[in-house]
């Protein structure tokens, strides 16, 4: 009984390897759905903690300057891209909040260094596009207020 068994596993195995476990099981009725990459789930769970930081320091920055004030723009999109990684706010105040906007600058492009190190690493196309995204958006409030600054 355990050869039979064993000589299950091996076929089972040897069709996932093939590609055919998922044709077989579509064939019987079943709808096969991927299983995530564990290692994109703690990319995109650095990605989404990291975001959550970011907006936390981009609000605890003293005296609101100019470039963050107007239209709150950069404050909508650092939070539009926490909403897309499935992301809220943190509740509480930032750790250890930037003291300038040179400060805050170099966190969002160290941020963006991140996210661009994460894409390359990620499995998924889908979640390497993502991350992609990610870091262009972070680079882009980098550049803006780092030229404030």
């Amino acid at each position: 009984m355990l050869a039979a068994g064993a000589a299950v596993v091996a076929a089972g195995a040897g069709l996932h390897l093939a590609g055919l476990d998922d044709d077989l099981l579509r064939a019987a009725g079943a709808r096969p759905h991927p299983e995530p990459d564990p290692a994109d789930e703690r990319l995109l769970s650095a990605a989404t903690s990291r975001q959550r930081a970011l907006l936390a320091d981009l609000d605890a920055l003293p005296g609101r300057p100019a470039v963050l004030a107007r239209d709150g723009a950069v404050r909508r999109a650092v939070a539009e891209q926490l909403r897309a990684l499935g992301g809220r706010p943190a509740s509480g105040p930032a750790a250890s909040p930037p003291d300038s906007l040179v400060d805050l600058a170099g966190r969002f492009a160290a941020a963006a260094r991140e996210a661009e190190r994460a894409a390359v690493a990620a499995a998924a196309p889908e979640l390497a596009q993502v991350l992609a995204s990610l870091a262009a958006g972070r680079a882009q409030v980098a550049r803006t207020v780092g030229r404030a600054g």
